[in-house]
């Protein structure tokens, strides 16, 4: 697929502008790398390593406490000449952590992402979400009851009344094992328009990513208010 060339300066300076408006706070963008660039608070960061192994800085959201978010956005870059480079927009990312803010290992909770790959043997759908097994920081290996799964005791949980302990065992049976796999990695479609017979995967340009970075942190911004 063709991709769009794209001015960098522009581009940063209008997802700063969306994370401005949107998130709140002196908020800058600054290079990780010539390709990679996330947000960050200027003169107060807060970082976050679990992205994937990778140290982030997080945002903190104005309400409620304890929930922060990462912007990223990667660039590929094609010499034209000696002294000029176009610009493609290669992903963005947007990363929901939870945790103190003197955690520097806040848990990753949610990911949307928006990828332009020219070519790959599976063709994920574009724009997505990950959802992270990280919720509740418990090993799959280590669950071998409901109890374990909600992290919490039976008794914190209300489930099981003294009179039925008799009756219910909580333990999962031999015969069951918990499921090991890792579904971090699964791409869950955002915007796929498969009952209209429209294609799940959309290439990200300098318009729609504007659209869709604004309209995701009001989306995500909503949804946590609606579970408090």
């Amino acid at each position: 697929m063709a991709l769009e060339i794209v001015n960098l300066k522009k581009v940063l300076n209008s997802c700063q502008q969306i994370l401005v408006s949107t998130v709140g706070g002196d908020v800058i963008m600054t290079a990780e790398s010539e390709t990679r660039f996330s947000s960050n608070l200027r003169g107060a960061s807060h970082y976050a390593a679990t992205d994937r192994g990778r140290q982030v800085t997080v945002l903190p959201l104005p309400y409620p406490d304890n929930f922060w978010l990462n912007f990223s956005i990667k660039f590929n870059i094609k010499e034209v000449s000696p002294k000029r480079s176009n610009y493609y927009l290669d992903g963005v990312s947007v990363g929901l952590f939870y945790g103190q803010a003197t955690d520097y290992n806040k848990l990753i909770m949610l990911r949307a992402e928006w990828d332009n790959k020219e070519s790959n043997h599976i063709v994920h759908p574009q724009p997505h979400w990950h959802i992270h097994n990280s919720i509740n920081n418990i090993n799959p290996k280590d669950i071998t009851n409901f109890c374990d799964f909600l992290g919490e005791s039976a008794e914190e949980t209300n489930l099981f009344s003294p009179e039925l302990d008799d009756q219910v065992d909580t333990a999962i049976p031999s015969t069951v094992q918990p499921k090991t796999t890792d579904l971090s990695s699964f791409h869950y479609a955002m915007n796929a328009g498969w009952m209209l017979g429209q294609p799940y995967n959309s290439v990200l340009t300098e318009n729609n990513l504007n659209i869709w970075l604004r309209e995701l942190i009001t989306h995500i911004r909503q949804q946590i208010d609606y579970c408090q």
